[in-house]
């Protein structure tokens, strides 16, 4: 039974290693890449954390692996996302108030990166990160460099000392480029943030009856509700003492295979590199658990065989996370929660019973009993890879769960491997 265990154990460490290995050998999609020379050229990308290496990108050619610079690309766009090489300066953004000085002036660093393209059109709205996470936005009309949307903090000492000004000069670039279209009461209310300059870019369109070219496509929060049947595999040990006892038990049970039907209920919210779920769940299951049970008290020993039948009703919640896409139909997430089981059972037992000096005093066979309204509770984790057509999706999950039981103080760890097909409406 030990071995039973072990293999649950592989099973999800399997899947996780498996996972590990495809992940670490990079998130690579579909894109093209146009070079300095103006050649445009079909590839796969590595998408990357775009945050943290603004300037260079990973790409898959005949030859092998390459990282393309800004002196090498001018553009590429993976995963709906446009980006486009920049070499020149931005502003150096506020750092803490504490550490400000007295200079009114605009400071800037020289930088060479790619932007990000957050509108594509006459007028372009595009964004980096630098090395402290702050955001830069830049505009760009048509066939000309991008031009920094300027933000700056510096302290002065009148009418108080260290007080804290902000040059917002972004907000006058915007009223320049926009020209006629400029929003006043929309820009002088501006903060520099990425929702609140897309609006104003937006207003801009909306004058100029424009629609722009390319636009970032910003996921979508999502739901679903669905069908899931499939078979599964689970292993459970006991270990404790029945509500009132004064007796050791232990048991472990194993159901070789059984048909579980279910509804199922998800809520997806959207992130860059990997998607929260909040899953809940509704199934029917019949076991048949068949295993060892152990039981010692100061006058007896027992060891029991047992056959248990149980018809659950099972209840799930939980909370996921997307950690890798191997392709745009297969995804791996891992996530934890509280499952509850609500049921009968029956047991057949062949019982064996030892005195104190090891005599055996019981052999009694097919002890047939129905048990009280159980409700066992656990909280654990899994771990789910799923492919999925439209509205089909084909899965494997290994579930691993601790918990307890009504009607005794027994622990209960389980196992379940879970291999099965889903329909969302």
């Amino acid at each position: 039974m030990r071995n039973i265990y072990q293999r649950g154990f592989l099973a999800g460490a399997l899947i996780v290693l498996f996972s590990t290995h495809t992940f670490g050998q990079k998130n690579w999609m579909d894109g093209w890449i146009v070079k300095k020379g103006g050649e445009k050229e079909e590839v796969q990308i590595n998408y990357e954390n775009w945050d943290k290496s603004p300037d260079r990108v990973s790409v898959k050619v005949e030859t092998g692996t390459t990282t393309y610079g800004v002196d090498d690309i001018s553009e590429f766009f993976v995963n709906n996302e446009y980006y486009k090489s920049y070499s020149g300066t931005i502003v150096n953004l506020p750092i803490k108030d504490e550490h400000l000085s007295y200079d009114p002036e605009i400071k800037y660093s020289e930088v060479r990166a790619f932007l990000r393209y957050i509108y594509k059109d006459d007028l372009s709205l595009l964004v980096l990160k630098d090395v402290k996470s702050k955001s830069h936005f830049f505009v760009q009309r048509a066939n000309e460099k991008p031009a920094e949307l300027e933000f700056y903090k510096f302290k002065v000492d009148e009418p108080m000392p260290n007080t804290i000004l902000k040059n917002e000069r972004y907000k006058l670039q915007m009223s320049f480029f926009f020209e006629s279209c400029s929003n006043q009461d929309l820009l002088r209310r501006a903060q520099y943030d990425l929702r609140s300059i897309s609006r104003s870019f937006l207003a801009y369109y909306e004058c100029s009856n424009r629609v722009p070219t390319y636009q970032i496509v910003k996921e979508k929060s999502e739901s679903d509700v669905g069908l899931s049947i499939g078979l599964t595999n689970t292993m459970v040990k006991y270990d404790g003492s029945f509500a009132g006892g004064n007796s050791i038990q232990r048991g472990d049970f194993e159901n070789t295979s059984s048909v579980y039907f279910g509804l199922f209920g998800r809520f997806v919210v959207p992130r860059t590199q990997g998607k929260f779920s909040f899953d809940a769940e509704m199934g029917v299951q019949k076991l048949s658990l068949r295993g060892d049970y152990y039981q010692q008290a100061e006058t007896y020993t027992d060891e029991i065989e047992y056959t248990v039948d149980a018809n659950y009703l099972r209840v799930a919640l939980g909370v996921g996370l997307k950690v890798a896409s191997f392709s745009e139909k297969s995804e791996l997430l891992i996530g934890a929660g509280v499952l509850t089981n609500f049921g009968k059972t029956s047991s057949k037992e062949d019982l064996k019973r030892y005195d104190s000096n090891g005599t055996l005093t019981v052999d009694k066979k097919e002890d047939v009993f129905e048990s009280d309204d159980i409700r066992n509770q656990e909280q654990g984790f899994y771990t789910k890879l799923k492919y999925h057509y439209g509205s089909f999706g084909a899965f494997g999950r290994v579930d691993f769960g601790n918990g307890y039981s009504n009607l005794s103080t027994l622990s209960i760890k389980s196992r379940r491997l879970v291999f099965g097909l889903e329909y969302a409406f």
